[in-house]
């Protein structure tokens, strides 16, 4: 068997983590969150953009229903993937690549959406906090930010050790199986998140990457007062996209629209 290829955890999203969502979350099905932002987005008026848009499973039926939004993601496998789907669809989005902490994104939004546990995986406080300044930055006076927020079980503060695989396999054959332990760590509502990523044709390993990422699961008042913090007034939330249920594979979200306050702009303006 021929030595694969290997990288590290420099690229937390690398091309076989991109091929892998790619295939796991086809855009021919309709998510959840899909309906929920079309209804959401309905009464705003401007340009959106998603911030980590990964492979454009969300930005796609949006750009379909008719809203103008640019797409940014720090890797340019997850864009590559976004924007070749864009192309076959005929229609046009900016995508660019850009780190969500700190990039400069082009321009200013009616809308930022940080979908499905992004934000989540900004463990540590600085970095969510750099995020959230990076979208108040880039938002309209009047703006929304919206982000969804996994929650853990019912009566705890993070969910239980895992261990999962799972496989995909593309058109031609070569399957990618995807192997992930999650183990709680000593602080307080952080989990660990070990991926490892295996393209395989045959009995033929190709490729393999790792991720180690962490990950924290927030209480609703915790993220609440974090929005506050920064400015954002007032902080509306929704649980699993005003739906009744969810598939249990997207578990419980609790999804929030934090709106920057009209008179920001004003009140910043010297006397």
């Amino acid at each position: 068997m021929s030595s694969p290829r290997h990288s590290g955890t420099s690229l937390p999203f690398g091309r076989l983590c991109a091929d892998y969502y790619a295939l796991s979350a086809p855009l021919t099905v309709e998510y959840p969150d899909v309906p929920y932002y079309r209804e959401a987005l309905s009464t705003l008026q401007g340009r959106i953009l998603e911030a980590a848009v990964g492979t454009g499973r969300l930005l796609l039926p949006l750009l379909k229903a008719g809203y103008a939004v640019d797409g940014a993601d720090d890797s340019p496998f997850m864009l590559s993937h976004c924007r070749a789907a864009v192309e076959r669809s005929g229609l046009v989005s900016h995508l660019h690549l850009a780190d969500i902490r700190s990039g400069a994104f082009t321009g200013r939004y009616r809308a930022i959406i940080i979908a499905f546990g992004t934000f989540s995986l900004f463990a540590d406080a600085s970095s969510a906090d750099a995020v959230l300044r990076n979208a108040w930055r880039h938002l309209d006076d009047g703006g929304v930010l919206f982000l969804d927020i996994p929650q853990a079980p019912s009566g705890s503060t993070t969910p239980r050790s895992l261990q999962q695989s799972r496989t995909v396999t593309g058109t031609d054959g070569t399957t990618i199986v995807m192997h992930e332990v999650v183990s709680p760590t000593a602080r307080s509502r952080i989990t660990c998140h070990r991926v490892r990523y295996e393209e395989w044709r045959e009995d033929r390993l190709l490729a393999c990457e790792s991720q180690h990422l962490s990950m924290r699961w927030y209480s609703e008042l915790q993220i609440v007062a974090l929005l506050r913090s920064v400015g954002f007034h007032p902080v509306s939330t929704v649980r699993n996209f005003g739906a009744a249920t969810l598939d249990p594979g997207w578990g419980e979200i609790l999804s929030i629209a934090a709106h920057k306050p009209l008179l920001h702009r004003r009140a910043a303006m010297p006397n």
